[in-house]
């Protein structure tokens, strides 16, 4: 996913869990097509992959808020 373009980073969020997780998008343009068609392929392969695209400024924001508290772990 990390060669789509438009993604500065992706991080994990939430604890790990077997055949799921949850990742947060940053970046500026992310096409969510081209996102959806990545998270069609993994799907497939039998791994659950729930996203959200934010842009670095929003990501900071909602951090300082407290919206993405808890576990954390950046992929890319």
């Amino acid at each position: 996913a990390k060669s789509l373009a438009g993604i500065q980073s992706i991080i994990q969020h939430g604890g790990k869990r077997k055949g799921k997780a949850n990742i947060l998008l940053i970046g500026e343009g992310i096409s969510t097509a081209a996102v959806e068609e990545v998270c069609r392929k993994i799907r497939e392969k039998g791994f659950e992959l729930k996203y959200v695209t934010l842009t670095k400024d929003q990501y900071e924001q909602m951090t300082k808020m407290g919206l993405y508290s808890g576990e954390k772990e950046v992929i890319v």
